[in-house]
């Protein structure tokens, strides 16, 4: 069974984490269950867009940090990774998923979970309109769908957008309804 950590405890790490691996990223943000604020933590998930990075003798940028934690999952590819996991000196392990601009929301959405709020709400949702999800990114007509930022799939789905803590499933009291409605999506959503 995993080690659980106190939100308060995963947080300080997180924070730690970013600073360390935002030099080395275009972007690099927090999901999973810290970012829904839970109040126990299996681990820590990160979405990331690298900046250029190498491997090998000549290592630099993302590397020099992720290396530098003991690995336990994956290895660094500039062409081909899509996620790692390493697990930090604190004890905690970390996730890493690697998007790009066109996905970065569609993972954002499905990373900070939860598990059953991503298939239950989301997958079925876009299900139903005839999307899918492929390889890390939202299709429709076997044509990739940008999703940029985690409130355009809520839109392109139909779904009032949700604050990442009322996240779960069945929905918790206090979040917004689930399903404003299931829109035609418009030809530019195609």
């Amino acid at each position: 069974m995993k080690t659980k950590f106190k939100y308060q405890e995963a947080r300080k790490v997180t924070d730690e984490i970013i600073k360390q691996l935002d030099p080395h990223c275009v972007k690099c943000e927090v999901v999973g269950s810290v970012r829904r604020e839970a109040a126990e933590v299996g681990d820590i998930e990160l979405l990331i867009i690298p900046g250029p990075y190498e491997i090998g003798l000549l290592k630099y940028g993302l590397p020099e940090v992720v290396d530098s934690w003991d690995h336990v999952k994956g290895k660094l590819n500039p062409d081909k990774c899509k996620y790692v996991r390493r697990l930090h000196p604190s004890g905690i392990e970390i996730d890493i998923f690697f998007a790009n601009p066109v996905n970065w929301g569609y993972l954002k959405a499905i990373r900070t979970g939860s598990k059953d709020f991503s298939h239950k709400i989301l997958a079925s949702s876009w299900y139903r309109l005839g999307y899918r999800g492929v390889k890390g990114n939202l299709t429709k007509n076997g044509k990739i769908v940008p999703v940029r930022e985690e409130k355009d799939l809520f839109g392109l789905i139909g779904l009032e957008w949700i604050e990442p803590k009322y996240r779960s499933y069945p929905l918790r009291p206090n979040s917004k309804p689930q399903v404003t409605s299931f829109r035609k999506p418009k030809d530019s959503d195609q």
